[in-house]
């Protein structure tokens, strides 16, 4: 008797433990603790802070359709509350701000962005980034950057005012904004289409000289080949280049560059060749150089109609060479060496010193569209 007595109050015991413990599979409104944390330096965790009236995305593997959560107190601060109705389940996975959630499933979610994360302050990043977490509505969430992001020192020799960095990536990595899917079960990031160029523009200019300043880029989590910065201020032909190589980005941590500086003659622009050789050209060309790194290259020999390639370039600033590849992913036959003086361009075939292509600046290419990337029955002279 003593014995069933015993089983008796064990079962009670169960009875009561599941009846006052949380329910999963309901739909309720709850409330959520909500935390967030701005990038790691050095193994330090910079601050982050909740806007105003904020909203968050929460959902789970085990139903993965979203609820949309208002933020109810913690405005400014890096601890919120936030509210919403939901599918109760034991772990959530949150996603700041909401509106940037896209598809999810049970082991991944969508997000996009529309601008790249670039700011001369780390705090400031921290506010902007996407960021997203895991926790239970018993012990919140912490939220903490999507991406990660890299440091690139901007020290120079002499003093220059800027008001514009153009920044551009080796397209094989991932971009600076666009379409992104998160697999959160393995913490792994992967891109459908993006910018691999932007701009970072500032008003009023910034003074950039010996003091130190840094830029700071947050980017997805990868291995990146090259990453390269131009602005005006290192001679009166020539940009800034700064360039950095071979670097990995951890989500949620800044890597710090070192990178090399450099020039960029200022060959941004449509230029007709004129010699080649030591010749006057008998065919009709023109380059043009774009400032995102894409070229069109318009070839006709008498009065024939244009061949129209284009495709992307990129420019050595340490060894001041330019190449460049078709949009078919075909390179150019040579990399040529750059020489800008004034209006005249001079671009020697790295493997031939003999081949001289001289150019001549003009303001306008000629009236053609651009459809294709290279001719089957034209070769360009690049």
């Amino acid at each position: 008797m003593k014995r069933f007595l015993q089983f008796a109050l064990l079962l009670t015991t169960l009875f009561i433990a599941v009846s006052c413990g949380e329910k999963w599979g309901e739909n309720e409104e709850i409330t959520i603790s909500a935390t967030t944390t701005g990038f790691e330096i050095d193994g330090n965790k910079t601050t982050a802070t909740w806007g105003s009236h904020e909203r968050i995305a929460l959902f789970s593997s085990a139903y993965h359709i979203p609820a949309s959560f208002v933020m109810v107190s913690g405005g400014n601060t890096s601890k919120a509350s936030f509210r919403g109705t939901i599918t109760t389940q034991p772990e959530y996975v949150g996603v700041r701000p909401a509106s940037s959630l896209g598809k999810t499933t049970s082991q991944t979610f969508a997000f996009s962005t529309s601008t790249p994360f670039i700011s001369l302050d780390i705090e400031q990043l921290n506010e902007d980034v996407p960021q997203f977490g895991v926790g239970s509505g018993k012990s919140g969430i912490e939220f903490s950057p999507v991406f990660g992001a890299i440091e690139i020192p901007l020290t120079l020799n002499n003093t220059v005012d800027v008001e514009c960095i153009s920044i551009s990536l080796a397209d094989s990595g991932h971009p600076f904004y666009g379409d992104f899917v998160y697999r959160f079960t393995t913490d792994k990031i992967s891109s459908s289409n993006g910018t691999y160029v932007a701009e970072k523009r500032f008003f009023p200019a910034i003074q950039l000289g010996t003091s130190g300043t840094s830029l700071f880029i947050a980017l997805p989590q990868g291995l990146y080949n090259n990453i390269s910065l131009s602005f005006p201020g290192y001679s009166d032909t020539d940009n800034y280049l700064i360039e950095a190589s071979g670097f990995k980005v951890q989500r949620g941590c800044v890597t710090k560059l070192n990178p090399v500086i450099g020039s960029l003659p200022r060959i941004i622009g449509n230029w007709q060749l004129t010699a080649f050789c030591g010749t006057e050209a008998d065919i009709d060309v023109v380059l043009s150089l774009n400032d995102n790194n894409t070229f069109t290259l318009y070839q006709r020999s008498g009065t024939m109609a244009y061949s129209v390639f284009i495709g992307s370039w990129a420019y050595n600033g340490i060894d001041k060479i330019l190449s460049g590849r078709y949009s078919d992913g075909t390179s150019w036959a040579a990399s040529y060496y750059v020489d800008l003086s004034g209006d005249s361009l001079k671009l020697t075939n790295t493997n031939k010193s003999d081949e001289v292509s001289e150019y001549k600046k003009v303001d306008a290419a000629p009236n053609v569209s651009a459809k294709g990337s290279r001719a089957s029955n034209v070769k360009p002279i690049l």
